[in-house]
């Protein structure tokens, strides 16, 4: 057997593909992870860094861990 491999990929990517050869398995209970935003507090943030910070609070308020 060649050309196997094996990866975990979100569903977006997998359909922006759009390869009839790809073959995808769902996984009912994916991985997860933890994401934090360190920065400090003594330093100058740019506008630009606050709005990602707060556009990301945004997206991800209400999204409960498994």
């Amino acid at each position: 057997m060649n050309n196997i491999g094996a990866t975990i990929q979100p569903l977006p990517l997998i359909l922006s593909m759009n390869d009839p050869e790809l073959r995808t398995i769902k996984i009912k209970r994916g991985p997860t992870r933890t994401i934090g935003i360190i920065y400090r507090a003594d330093r100058f943030l740019s506008h630009a860094a606050q709005t990602f910070i707060k556009k990301l609070q945004d997206n991800l308020q209400g999204i409960n861990p498994i």
